[in-house]
């Protein structure tokens, strides 16, 4: 005599497995982060001092955006870092970089996951008139 399919058991047993599978996808992506929070590293190319490198500690709430900057550029005595203050509206990134000295960089750009971009323009209070690029990566 063979046993009758029991499809009470089979049914919550299947259900489970697709509940496991789906829930498996999801959650958060390291790759395509839901916030710019975090430590920024790349490089910097300004107009008058040539490349560089650079980290932004960043901090988002809302669209608002706080942290600190570290430019360094080889072969030169310039260096940089201080404050910065900014906004994230989608994925437009707009800061302004503070030196104690006086000096503000306003940098305009792109994140998109892991990747941040844009252009860097002398704001005011530094010595020489400056343009450049940057290109960020989270780590």
């Amino acid at each position: 005599m063979s046993t009758p399919h029991r499809p009470f058991v089979i049914r919550p047993f299947v259900a489970l497995l697709v509940c496991l599978a789906v829930a498996g996808g999801c959650g958060l992506n390291p790759n395509n982060p839901s916030s710019i929070t975090g430590t920024w590293v790349g490089t910097v190319v300004s107009a008058s001092l040539g490349p560089g490198s650079t980290q932004l500690t960043l901090t988002q709430s809302g669209s608002s955006i706080t942290g600190t900057f570290a430019n360094t550029f080889p072969g030169t005595t310039s260096s940089a870092s201080g404050q910065l203050t900014g906004t994230l509206n989608g994925s437009a990134f707009t800061a302004a970089l503070a030196a104690p000295n006086g000096c503000v960089r306003t940098w305009t750009g792109t994140w998109s996951g892991r990747a941040l971009s844009g252009k860097i323009a002398t704001a005011g209070g530094c010595a020489t008139v400056d343009s450049g690029t940057f290109s960020l990566t989270l780590e």
